[in-house]
């Protein structure tokens, strides 16, 4: 398969780890591509550095004012030449071969694909490879069991409507769930090709707890006709996950099942035996 591939990044204020993140989208082994930079407003330097790039797959856009990342994720997206389309965040990176396998990987009878990640802490590198395989509506409903970014056809994500930009966090969620439920089930890869750096101090917005919270109501009354008494059940966990809240025994029991058994266990690991989440984390860093 061939084809080109549009490849968007948001950016505010973030000009060094943006350098980072373009280097390697125009180091990809996958030649074809597009680069498109939205800028939401930055004043450290990115517009002067970005005008500096050589390098004609390269453009860029400027938000007249602070407009948030799914605003500048949908301006990239209805402004994209590829036929595929996937994000990547300022913050992170792509490993070479990134784009080569999500294209060798894309099957149209998937909705969207996405790769397994690489997490670099301040401690060390986990990979974060698991629900490997086909997901459809009702696996998707229990919880994000891709990543937070998907390779798509880029007419598919325009005909959702692109990212829901009245979601304060949640919006990759909620528009592979849209994908799914429109166009059929996603893929999810081993290939650890996505970098995703959590070692800095830079924060991201789906931290705030205030706006998750908001973010888990809008979500809820969006898709709650959808959801089966065991994705119900799972999105209770999920709140608790995403707030902070403790897991018991007697909820884990109650709550646990087939579509959300490794959330469920991490959260009550995390609750309650903290010290065996750390070392099972720490069996999987690298060396």
């Amino acid at each position: 398969m061939d084809g080109l591939v549009t490849v968007y990044i948001p950016t505010f204020n973030r000009r060094l780890m943006l350098e980072r993140a373009l280097k390697s989208v125009l180091s990809q082994n996958y030649t074809n591509i597009e680069v498109i930079i939205v800028d939401d407003g930055s004043d450290d330097g990115t517009i002067e550095y970005l005008r500096s790039v050589d390098d004609s797959r390269l453009s860029f856009f400027v938000n007249d004012v602070n407009s948030g990342p799914c605003v500048s994720r949908n301006r990239a997206i209805f402004n994209a030449k590829g036929k595929y389309i996937t994000g990547l965040d300022d913050d992170d990176e792509l490993a070479p071969e990134h784009i080569d396998n999500l294209v060798n990987s894309f099957d149209e009878k998937y909705s969207l694909i996405s790769s397994s990640m690489l997490q670099v802490t301040k401690s060390g590198k986990i990979k974060r490879d698991a629900n490997i395989g086909a997901h459809g509506l009702d696996s998707i409903l229990h919880y994000n069991k891709l990543t937070n970014q998907a390779f798509m056809l880029s007419s598919r994500v325009r005909n959702v409507g692109g990212f829901d930009e009245n979601l304060p966090a949640m919006q990759d969620y909620d528009l592979w769930v849209s994908m799914i439920e429109k166009y059929g089930p996603a893929l999810k890869i081993p290939d650890t090709t996505y970098i995703w750096h959590t070692e800095h101090e830079a924060g991201r917005i789906s931290q705030s707890f205030e706006k998750r919270s908001i973010a888990l109501d809008m979500f809820f009354l969006k898709h709650r006709s959808k959801m089966s008494k065991g994705a119900l059940d799972s999105f209770s966990v999920l709140r608790k996950h995403m707030l902070g809240d403790v897991l018991s025994l007697k909820e884990l029991i109650n709550k646990i099942n087939s579509g959300n058994w490794r959330m469920c266990l991490a959260l009550y690991l995390n609750s309650h035996r903290s010290y065996v989440k750390l070392v099972y984390d720490g069996l999987r860093r690298l060396s």
